[in-house]
């Protein structure tokens, strides 16, 4: 019998306390549900803006989202060459050089003020513009110019 007690009154104590707890959120929970149905008819209009987006690229028509993904560029932009800093036109000009060039020969002919992952970021930047392009994803891949 005591052993029941001590459940009944450790079950009581429970929901007491969850009682309270409901009791002081619920004020909040009714203004999170009427904001989430306030904003419903935004949150359909978007999805469904998505939902055409998607749909519209499957048939190859871009559209102002799709222009913004981070894609590589296909060509090479006109004036790609003024939107990099001094490292990266350095960079670029040594891929031209050296047709294809590894990250290691780079880092080798750079000196040894540049980091791996700053190399990395600035290759990003000069694939992403359209300027070159990496063949191959691991150790053994290269880079070279766009064709």
């Amino acid at each position: 019998m005591r052993k029941f007690l001590g459940f009944f009154f450790t079950i009581a104590s429970a929901l007491l306390v969850v009682y309270y707890v409901y009791k002081k959120l619920r004020p909040y929970m009714e203004r999170i549900r009427s904001a989430v149905e306030e904003a419903q008819p935004v949150i359909d209009s978007v999805q469904n803006w998505a939902k055409e987006d998607t749909l519209s690229n499957k048939m190859g028509v871009v559209k102002s989202v799709s222009a913004l993904t981070r894609k590589p560029a296909t060509s090479k932009p006109r004036n790609a060459i003024f939107d990099l800093n001094d490292r990266q036109k350095e960079i670029y000009d040594i891929v031209k050089r050296e047709v294809e060039v590894g990250m290691h020969n780079l880092l080798a002919k750079l000196g040894g003020g540049v980091t791996d992952r700053t190399l990395r970021r600035d290759m990003t930047k000069l694939e992403r513009l359209g300027l070159i392009k990496q063949v191959g994803k691991t150790k053994g891949s290269f880079y070279k110019l766009r064709d």
